[in-house]
């Protein structure tokens, strides 16, 4: 969570803890009496309920104040995220709301996290009345439990290729990582079992170490992929380690730092990752120092003044009545959660403001015409704003000039390139879109209106840092044409299209490239450089500006030659606007000034409008 390319597979720790809790859970209902099924409940769950709830509680609190206080991208989902996790369903939620673990989407959801401990407790839920059951009608434990397990393993290879969520999310495709502790626990129980070498615990942790880092070391796995075939393993060492565990003590698991460590680990499963994405350290040795001292801090507060004092106290959840009284309370305060964020919006501080607020959109002529893409404005100069996400990402500077200068303005969507006579080999509809969008221009153009033209044009005629070339390869009647033949074809319709205005004295605005960068900025957003007014300095939130020139290089060469050539015809360069003469930045001090690799935010926004200003004066 503090940086996946320096541990790329740690997410799978998840895995290895689902099976020590498989193991302990097991141990702890073993000796739990069974004479009577709501005294077995009633004692199992009071003591879960007192382990786990007060520390939950006040987290969820303590992280939705602060993150209302200094974390812009709190949103909707964040808060029902946490308030479902006091239900042990935020798993579900997640499912729900269809949210990626490894995916963009998951950024700024500071209870991400708390999908596992949904889990647990939807184990919690079902197991201690299917042991309960086992042990009361003298079925045979260890044929039922693999039978169960078989099941469940055979959901979670199934959901690989179904759904990945459901595949990380759902407690059927991960009840099997839980019953290999369960198992462990049966057979070690009833076995005495063999010696164990003292070398067994330290090659189990250095193989477990290397699971973690293969995805870096093999550079040919999708995260899911690898998640997919490396989980079994890691439970089978998880397992392995357990088993060495019970039979020899290792000065590497049972000394007294590892030791304070997993004392604390709840808390600090809480609260680290809401801690390290307010402060977000990034490739800043002393915000990683800051991120680390805050969890331990905050965490090891958790532990001596909330969870050790709760679990000393002479109380207990100790009859049905309340323990169904206590799960109504918190049923009923999960809804007014609901209820109180319905009108809550979803932020994100890359791309607010919202469609609503811009109150335009792009027309796609070709498939619905609409009136969505219309900001009017009387007896003024018309502003044509077309292409694809690159144009839409310009909404802000539309507002600007009809806000300002009373300009109208349409914004029309191409399918990907705009271009008449080409086509995407992935879109079909390219020039179909573009003919229709022209279409409509040239029919409603009139004498002092402007057309700007915006795309990613490295995508189709050189190279984006993040973008599948394959996936933006153009045709050509019908054939595959190389990136130099489209650039000129490009061109020339430019120059087509540009004697058409020029006839009906319109000018052309092409937009050059903007630069792109490795990842999305979001990895490097602070919540607290921003409350402090700090500059976000994030390396990886940087390119040079002579890799940008490189890739634009014969673009900007071909634009400027074409803009030599038609008097009608401006080039809008934005790169001086992101770079300086050395470094290219995604954020602007502590502001971020694009939404994701290559689309710039509403944060440039005006600067984007004083210099196309000064292209239409």
């Amino acid at each position: 969570h503090l940086n996946e390319s320096l541990l790329p597979g740690g997410y799978l720790g998840v895995d290895l803890f689902f099976v020590i809790s498989g193991f302990v859970v097991s141990r702890s209902l073993d000796i739990v009496d069974t004479g009577s099924l709501k005294n077995y409940l009633v004692e199992f769950y009071s003591k879960r309920l007192k382990r786990l709830f007060p520390a939950l509680l006040l987290s969820f609190i303590l992280i939705t104040l602060v993150g209302t206080l200094f974390f812009e991208g709190l949103g909707k989902s964040t808060v029902r995220t946490g308030g479902t996790a006091l239900l042990g369903l935020s798993n579900l939620f997640l499912i729900h709301i269809n949210t990626d673990y490894f995916g963009l989407g998951s950024e700024f959801n500071l209870f991400l996290p708390t999908w596992s401990l949904g889990i647990e407790e939807q184990f919690y839920f079902f197991f201690p009345l299917f042991l309960f059951w086992l042990k009361t009608q003298r079925r045979s434990v260890a044929s039922w439990l693999l039978g169960v397990f078989t099941i469940s393993l055979s959901a979670f290879i199934a959901f690989h290729f179904i759904s990945k969520n459901l595949q990380y999310y759902f407690p059927l495709s991960r009840l099997w990582e839980l019953l290999t502790g369960t198992m462990l626990y049966f057979y070690t129980s009833k076995k005495a079992g063999a010696k164990i070498s003292p070398l067994m615990i330290p090659s189990l942790l250095i193989v477990l170490g290397l699971a973690f880092f293969a995805p870096n070391l093999a550079g040919v796995f999708t995260t899911y992929s690898y998640f997919s075939f490396a989980a079994p393993v890691v439970c089978l060492i998880s397992a392995g380690l357990i088993y060495s565990s019970t039979k020899t003590n290792s000065i590497l698991l049972t000394n007294p730092v590892m030791m304070y460590i997993g004392k604390i680990s709840y808390s600090v499963y809480l609260y680290h990752f809401a801690v390290l994405k307010l402060i977000n350290p990034g490739s800043s040795w002393k915000m990683l120092l800051l991120s680390f001292v805050v969890v331990w801090l905050v965490s090891a507060a958790s532990f001596h003044f909330i969870e050790t004092p709760i679990r000393r106290k002479k109380w207990s959840l100790t009859s049905a009545k309340q323990l169904i009284a206590f799960s109504m309370t918190t049923a009923a305060v999960c809804l007014l959660i609901f209820l109180f964020t319905r009108m809550m919006p979803e932020k994100d501080p890359f791309m607010h403001p919202t469609k609503a607020e811009f109150k335009i959109d792009q027309c796609n002529f070709f498939d619905n015409p609409g009136r969505d893409c219309l900001l009017p404005s009387k007896d003024h100069p018309t502003l044509f704003f077309i292409g694809d996400s690159h144009s839409n990402a310009l909404t802000p500077v539309m507002l600007h000039f009809n806000n300002l200068d009373k300009y109208e303005v349409y914004s029309i969507a191409s399918s990907g390139l705009m271009t008449t006579t080409m086509d995407g080999f992935t879109r079909k509809d390219v020039s179909a879109t573009a003919l229709k969008g022209l279409e409509f221009i040239l029919k409603n153009v009139k004498d002092g209106d402007t057309v700007v033209m915006t795309n990613q044009l490295m995508t189709w005629f050189s190279h984006t840092i993040n973008d599948d070339l394959e996936m933006h390869r153009l045709t050509f009647q019908g054939q595959l044409i190389s990136q130099e033949e489209g650039l000129k074809r490009y061109i020339s319709e430019r120059r087509e299209i540009a004697r058409m205005l020029k006839n009906k004295n319109v000018t052309l605005i092409i937009t050059a490239p903007f630069p792109d960068f490795p990842i999305h900025p979001s990895k490097c957003y602070s919540p607290l450089k921003t409350a402090l007014g700090w500059d976000v300095d994030d390396e990886r939130c940087q390119t040079t500006r002579e890799s940008q020139e490189l890739r634009r290089k014969s673009i900007v060469s071909a634009l400027i030659t074409l803009s030599k050539e038609e008097s009608n015809v401006q080039i809008f360069d934005p790169i001086d606007l992101i770079c300086n003469q050395s470094t290219c930045f995604s954020y602007k001090g502590n502001k971020p000034v694009y939404y994701d690799d290559d689309h710039i935010n509403f944060n440039i926004s005006h600067d984007i409008y004083s210099k196309l200003s000064d292209l239409l004066k």
